[in-house]
């Protein structure tokens, strides 16, 4: 899934929801590395958070491009 936006002088932007997600609640991608969906499903971009606001369970995961290539059965 990906959304368009607009940046600051009004030129659309199109990103990965995925991406945008990881970035926003967990952090910056590390240079070099992608976003897996751990259980393959690319609509479920869950991250729950406990009461004081700690990562409990993610579904999403800074991998190389390695990794995420042998990551699952479906590829």
């Amino acid at each position: 899934m990906a959304v368009t936006l607009k940046d600051d002088s009004n030129n659309r932007v199109t990103r990965l929801l995925h991406k945008l997600i990881y970035e926003a609640f967990i952090g910056d991608v590390p240079e070099g590395k992608q976003i897996n969906h751990i259980d393959e499903n690319k609509a479920n971009n869950l991250i729950l958070f406990d009461a004081q606001g700690n990562i409990v369970y993610t579904n999403l995961e800074a991998v190389t491009p390695r990794e995420n290539c042998n990551h699952g059965t479906r590829n």
